[in-house]
């Protein structure tokens, strides 16, 4: 489905840890109707108190410098953030969780599911994660090892799992929309099934999910999958496959994109002092350690990758007034009467490409060169231009076949993108007209209303387009001299 591989496109290289959060800033757009994270008002007192039942009861470890809450005085009403209250060195380790203290596909062998997860065909481990967390929440409550955490969660998201059919629409002319109408009818049929799953699948005569917990609801799954999706993080131990958790405290920090920060698994051995061992257990830990010094009285954030407007509003719910990952996703499926079909096939699958299925992304303020390519070796006519060494090169190497063929593919680029960008066009007076506040040009803006998030994710996409179609007439406008100097070049050397 659409939005289960979305969601694990953001899974890190191994041995990395890759935040999967929600989105907050001291800046924010969007207040009452429309809003879209709701969360219970937490004192500092209640922060505090949370903060010391993660050491105490899981391990977890805060650097000394840091508290959870939403500004630098303390006694205020706390809004969740990490913040610093003395100066925070670079390289320092920003928070250690032990690996016991997260919650993780394993611990359904700790639930009545396990008989369920171990022989039920085809289960998502977001679909395992959502019954575990559930049942921590319903059916351990206080007992349960993360009580106190799962207490601090939101009690509903603004991702896209829960627009309405109304709010979607929205979002039609965007590259959210196809994924935001998917989900409408997705979420309720996958609840369906996992409702439906015997709790002992060997066993005819067993219950069902939905039979035997009445707090299984639709309502509750959909909680659950916002949960995982914005809260949880994905691990990897070496030689191991990266799998999500929730990590406690990892998802008070913030995002912010131009933040230097790295995030990952640390085994006992790769610990350095006695110091440091002590704090991880023989199964090791998961730590955020940072790339640069935090000054006192500031909020300390995370930066969890390249994630567009679009994907954040999908996963997380909220856009960024200035995302530097903003782009688009672009198809360039290849017509089999093209001349050369078989060989320019035989080219994209050697190099692990398939354009009937994956698009292109192109982002803000540079030329697609993979697209280019592509375009390049499907429109190419020529027979010099049509061996698989050249199509190889123009695809691999970024190589020119042609004059005449590299205005084709600036040409049948720049139609494309046209045609994404007029129906954003069409929308720009009401979307500039859209009071947005102050500070919208700010990385550090967040924007949390779905009304507003649309308009967000509209004119991201439209400042992409616009920004690549003006490179392409700059880049068209020199392509000959281009090529001549370097024809001139080459004959010199020769």
């Amino acid at each position: 489905a659409e939005a289960q591989s979305a969601t694990g496109s953001l899974t890190p290289n191994p041995g990395v840890l890759r935040l999967r959060r929600r989105c907050s800033s001291s800046a924010r757009s969007g207040s009452g109707a429309g809003q879209t994270e709701t969360m219970a008002s937490f004192t500092a007192e209640d922060l505090e108190a949370y903060r010391r039942w993660a050491e105490e009861s899981l391990g977890v470890v805060l650097h000394p410098a840091l508290r959870l809450g939403s500004s630098p005085k303390e006694g205020d009403a706390a809004d969740r953030g990490v913040f610093a209250t003395a100066a925070v060195e670079e390289c320092d380790v920003l928070v250690t969780v032990p690996w016991a203290a997260l919650l993780k596909v394993q611990d359904v062998t700790e639930t009545p599911f396990a008989e369920l997860a171990g022989t039920a065909p085809g289960l998502r481990e977001d679909d395992i994660l959502a019954l575990t967390l559930l049942f921590e929440k319903h059916e351990r409550g206080a007992e349960s090892r993360w009580s106190r955490h799962i207490e601090m969660l939101p009690e509903a998201y603004g991702s896209l799992l829960f627009w309405s059919a109304e709010e979607v629409e929205g979002l039609r002319s965007t590259n959210s929309y196809p994924t935001a109408k998917a989900l409408l009818e997705q979420v309720p049929r996958d609840y369906a099934e996992l409702a439906a799953k015997k709790m002992a699948p060997e066993d005819a005569a067993s219950a069902t999910v939905g039979e035997t917990y009445a707090w299984f609801t639709e309502a509750a799954y959909r909680w659950a999958l916002g949960t995982i999706w914005s809260r949880f993080v994905s691990v990897a131990r070496p030689g191991e496959m990266p799998f999500k958790c929730m990590a406690p405290v990892f998802d008070f920090f913030n995002h912010l994109p131009s933040a230097e920060v790295a995030q990952g698994y640390r085994a006992e051995a790769d610990m350095d002092t006695a110091e440091e061992k002590a704090l991880v257990t023989p199964e090791g830990a998961v730590q955020i350690l940072t790339g640069q010094a935090w000054a006192a009285g500031g909020e300390v954030f995370l930066n969890y990758g390249p994630v567009s407007n679009s994907r954040m509003v999908m996963l997380y719910g909220c856009t960024l007034g200035a995302n530097p990952f903003d782009g688009v996703d672009v198809f360039c499926t290849m017509d089999p009467r093209a001349p050369g079909y078989v060989v320019k096939q035989e080219v994209f699958t050697g190099l692990g490409i398939d354009t009937r299925v994956q698009p292109f992304r192109v982002t803000l303020g540079r030329l697609p060169d993979t697209l280019m390519g592509a375009l390049r070796v499907q429109r190419a006519d020529n027979p010099s231009e049509m061996t698989p060494e050249a199509l190889r090169g123009a695809l691999a190497e970024n190589t020119v076949l042609s004059e005449d063929n590299e205005r084709l593919v600036i040409e049948t680029l720049r139609q494309a993108l046209a045609g994404m960008l007029e129906p954003l066009e069409a929308l720009r007076e009401a979307d500039d007209a859209t009071e947005w506040g102050a500070d919208m040009d700010s990385e550090r803006t967040v924007i949390m209303s779905k009304e507003r998030m649309a308009v967000s994710v509209r004119c991201s996409e439209r400042k992409v387009i616009a920004s690549v179609m003006g490179l392409l007439d700059a880049y068209e406008a020199g392509l000959h001299d281009m090529l001549s100097g370097a024809g001139a070049t080459e004959e010199k050397s020769a």
